[in-house]
């Protein structure tokens, strides 16, 4: 029978043992486990893992392991020859965020050239604190905007969310010199653009989409409630221009439209399909009939959104063959490289089975042709079109003291000459039956 000093001896040795054999595999992790990790590697791994090595521990000059790192990752999307393919370097990541989520950080203004206030955003920071349009922005937290582009400007102010930015101002009305400190918050860039009624009579209105973020959905839903509150009868949703952006986004747009069902099938390789499929719980049953507009600036998102309306029967297509970007990409982020990676992984099939990419294989026509086709426009036709859509409106607050200080802005009429427009509103009109 043991007894108590036999038991203490054995847990004694029980712990030494465990101690011991804890020490051992940290011991072998810290020594063996790089050697281990490297001949477990595929050849081209440990190729690559050696070219750094030595460039790093035996260049002339030293260098920075992971800028080093970075450049070999961007030659690597170089090498594949795909434009549809990118690599997002640390000092482009930020903007890549902000893109994909439909908001930036800042202080809701619009700026023009000679850092001047076009105009606040209602409700925005910059509306708070009193910027009013044309007053120009002389400092930055301290730095001089003299000779800065827009965009320079724009960075100087934004910022991370809940700091401030001080702003040198001087003002428009009197000359005067006035300091604010502005808190930085996140602003909507409006994935959204145009929201009007073309037609208030027969209550024809237009929702113009500019691209996908994380933000559409929920902007398309209150365009729609403001329409609807006009008495929104059929609905131009004008895709021109839109150039795709987050393949989710697009599908929940989609499923304001259509109840539940697919929007679109992911074709990889071999036999790596992905069907994408709406929710139901985000169906709105308008009951309009719609016309979704394409041009030959109109790609992947947008060519998903408006094929899927259409191969599900509640949509008919007017204007130009779209532009035929029927690939998607795998994002991959790098946190601690702080870079992101996107490349061609696949294929985008319509419900209908067709095949909307048209460059990266020569087999495959490409793009949406239109129900309603539209001759091309010419070139100052296509770029008043654009001007026209990609503005911002300026806020009806501010609309005249914008106008008497920037001419230019009715340079270009808000309602040009658009012959696809016309088009989808006569298909609207004759969809209708007559008002009484």
């Amino acid at each position: 029978m043991a007894t108590r000093h036999d038991r203490q001896a054995f847990a004694a040795g029980m712990l030494l043992g465990i101690t011991l054999t804890g020490l051992g595999v940290v011991l072998a992790q810290a020594v063996f486990g790089p050697v281990l990790a490297r001949s477990l590697a595929s050849t081209e791994q440990q190729i690559l893992s050696n070219v750094h090595d030595r460039l790093v521990e035996d260049y002339v000059v030293p260098l920075d392991r992971e800028a080093l790192m970075r450049a070999g990752v961007r030659a690597m999307i170089d090498a594949l020859g795909d434009d549809y393919s990118s690599f997002v370097g640390p000092e482009e990541v930020a903007t890549y965020r902000e893109e994909s989520s439909g908001s930036l950080i800042g202080i809701g203004a619009i700026i023009t050239d000679g850092a001047r206030i076009r105009n606040p955003w209602p409700g925005g920071p910059a509306e708070r604190a009193g910027l009013l349009p044309g007053d120009t922005l002389l400092a930055i937290d301290g730095q001089s905007t003299e000779g800065l582009a827009v965009d320079e400007v724009v960075d100087l102010i934004k910022g991370p969310e809940k700091t401030s930015v001080h702003l040198q101002v001087r003002r428009h009305s009197d000359d005067q010199l006035v300091d604010f400190e502005i808190p930085r918050e996140s602003v909507p860039t409006g994935t959204v653009g145009r929201v009007e009624m073309l037609d208030p009579a027969t209550g024809l209105g237009r929702i113009h989409i500019r691209s996908f973020a994380r933000s559409t959905a929920a902007e398309l839903d209150a365009s729609l409630d403001k329409l609807l509150a006009q008495g929104m009868r059929g609905l131009v949703l004008d895709l021109r221009f839109n150039r795709g952006g987050l393949l989710d986004s697009a599908v929940d747009c989609a499923a304001r439209f259509v109840e539940g069902g697919i929007i679109c099938t992911l074709e990889g390789r071999g036999e790596a399909h992905k069907v994408r499929k709406a929710d139901r719980s985000d169906f709105r049953d308008l009951g309009l009939p719609i016309v979704v507009l394409l041009n030959e600036h109109s790609a992947s998102g947008s060519e998903v959104l408006a094929a899927a309306l259409r191969d599900r029967g509640v949509a008919v297509i007017a204007g130009a063959r779209s532009f035929g970007k029927g690939v998607y990409q795998q994002v991959q982020r790098y946190e601690d490289g702080q870079f992101v990676i996107k490349f061609t992984a696949g294929y985008y099939v319509t419900p209908a089975g067709r095949i909307i990419e048209g460059h990266l294989n020569s087999d495959f026509t490409g793009g949406i042709e239109p129900d309603l086709p539209v001759g091309p426009a010419s070139p100052s036709e296509s770029r008043a079109i654009y001007i026209a859509l990609q503005q911002d409106e300026i806020p009806e607050p501010y609309r005249e003291l914008a106008i008497s200080i920037w001419q230019s802005l009715t340079d270009y009429p808000m309602n040009p000459v658009d012959p696809a427009t016309e088009l989808a509103l006569e298909a609207l009109r004759a969809s209708l039956s007559p008002i009484g």
